[in-house]
């Protein structure tokens, strides 16, 4: 249990590292795009696509980071009105159901990305597409894992018979 923590712990860094890294770089190159545009009547060439690849990796970015806290979108009527014990095992199904979807989206995008990779074309910069797309497989192993994660943790729950919130 402690070296689970540990790596949430290292998770939770690297995470916030990345959130921090992409939002700021998104927003420098928005604010430069604009003001060359406007008082200068250029901008990079290479400037919005970056900006469009950097909403995906940054929207991917905040789906990990909804999941790591629990704040993520979620439609379950099974955990709303269970009580107890049962709450518990409402929440490993669910959790259990959500880490299979993500693992499954997760292959699928990889196998996308390799394909994507096959292909050889590419994007803003002259850098290959799949490394922009790598983002999809490796946010959604990410959201996988934290769902496992929190299964493991109801599933303890359930058997002490802790109460959830």
């Amino acid at each position: 249990m402690n070296s689970l923590r540990k790596l949430d712990r290292l998770l939770r860094y690297f995470e916030n590292t990345v959130l921090t890294v992409l939002l700021l770089g998104m927003i420098l190159l928005a604010v430069s795009q604009i003001g060359m545009r406007n008082f200068a009547d250029t901008g990079f060439q290479w400037g919005d696509p970056v900006l469009r690849i950097l909403v995906l990796w940054l929207g991917l970015a905040g789906a990990v980071a909804a999941t790591r806290d629990r704040k993520h979108i979620s439609i379950d009527i099974l955990s709303k009105y269970a009580k107890g014990r049962w709450k518990s095992a409402a929440n490993v199904l669910t959790d259990l159901f959500a880490a299979i979807v993500c693992s499954l989206v997760s292959w699928s995008s990889y196998e996308f990305v390799l394909g994507e990779a096959e292909f050889g074309l590419t994007g803003a910069g002259n850098v290959p597409v799949w490394i922009y797309q790598s983002i999809i497989p490796a946010a959604f192993m990410l959201i996988a894992f934290r769902y496992f994660t929190h299964a493991f943790l109801h599933v303890g729950r359930f058997w002490r018979n802790e109460k959830v919130e």
